[in-house]
């Protein structure tokens, strides 16, 4: 039974030691809210083997679980934040010219900002030798090339109906709407690519239900993020007049009397302000 328990106090052990800054808040956040696996719930399966309440096998596979899962959320973390500082070189505007050269730029940023990001979580823990590895940076820069290039593909949805707010509140909300809308897309992307990049490195062990569960995680956490970004953006560009005001619900592409769009008008306004 001794042997059990330190078996399983050494593989909760290690799974801590793995975890870094960003590891650690996640877990200290499940822990003190009661959401998923925590180390602290970890560490109940283990004190209910001593009292025979369950068994080794079952503690040890929900120890292995807690430590996929704190895996897991830091990427996705990382590929949000990447994500996001990423499509915030781009100014959160649609590309005016090449579509291709903003996802490559939004890539490169990617890349560098995961690199950076999964560089300092490995720094910030307790193994050895850890941060500076060559195969784990090469991977985060693939990864975090993906992250910044999905980021940037999904700019620019819904922007029809935050150009036609009338009144800030308004654009506020449709930002809110279209920032949340752009961001699951990319968040799901963004958990499901990350997820498959770790399994092709040999990180993680390939499984279906995982893939849909960091789909799903990376979705639900790009939809806030992006709402809550959209509407910020959304709100600035309003104040500053680069999203036309549009009382009468018109086309706020629609310029002239003619029902012609003037080269100098709002298209170029409009385009600006996203």
């Amino acid at each position: 039974m001794q042997s059990q328990v330190n078996n399983l106090q050494n593989a909760l052990n290690n799974a801590k030691n793995e975890q870094g800054l960003i590891g650690k808040t996640i877990d200290n956040i499940k822990g003190t809210f009661g959401i998923g696996i925590s180390s602290k719930k970890c560490q109940s399966y283990i004190e209910a083997l001593k009292s025979g309440q369950t068994t080794y096998e079952e503690a040890y596979n929900n120890i292995l679980k807690y430590q996929s899962k704190q895996k897991n959320g830091v990427n996705i973390a990382a590929g949000i934040i990447s994500g996001t500082l990423a499509a915030a070189a781009t100014g959160f505007k649609p590309a005016m010219g090449s579509k291709l050269k903003q996802v490559l730029m939004a890539a490169t940023v990617g890349a560098a900002a995961k690199a950076g990001i999964k560089t300092t979580e490995r720094g910030t823990n307790n193994v050895q030798n850890d941060a500076l590895n060559p195969a784990l940076i090469a991977k985060d820069g693939l990864s975090g090339a993906l992250d910044g290039a999905v980021s940037a593909s999904v700019i620019g949805i819904g922007k029809e109906a935050v150009l036609g707010a009338s009144t800030k509140k308004e654009a506020i909300k449709q930002g809110v709407i279209a920032g949340a809308k752009g961001g699951a897309i990319s968040g799901g992307v963004i958990g499901a690519g990350d997820y498959t990049i770790d399994c092709a490195f040999g990180e993680q062990k390939f499984e279906a239900d995982n893939l849909i569960t960091n789909a799903a995680y990376g979705a639900g956490l790009g939809a806030v993020t992006g709402g809550v970004t959209g509407g910020i953006v959304a709100g600035k560009n309003f104040n500053k007049g680069e999203i036309p005001v549009n009382p009468k619900g018109n086309n706020p592409l629609d310029d002239g009397p003619d029902g012609k769009i003037k080269p100098e008008g709002s298209l170029k306004t409009a385009c600006q302000g996203l």
